[in-house]
């Protein structure tokens, strides 16, 4: 199956602390997530528990 092998992926990824997760891309992915989170975190986000805790609404910005 064509789609197991990236939902295998993405799964093993999500599963590793962040740091660590970083350390699969190439550096000038790296710099672009950390200028995202910096981004992210001056904007009110809650940035420390990665990109990944965005996807809760409860980490939110309050409008």
């Amino acid at each position: 199956m064509v789609t197991a092998g990236p939902r295998s992926f993405r799964l093993a990824m999500n599963s590793l602390p962040e740091r660590l997760h970083d350390h699969a891309f190439a550096r000038n992915t790296r710099e672009m997530l950390e200028r995202s989170r910096k981004r992210l975190a001056a904007q009110g986000y809650d940035v420390r528990r990665g990109l990944y805790g965005l996807r809760d609404p409860r980490r939110w910005p309050s409008a």
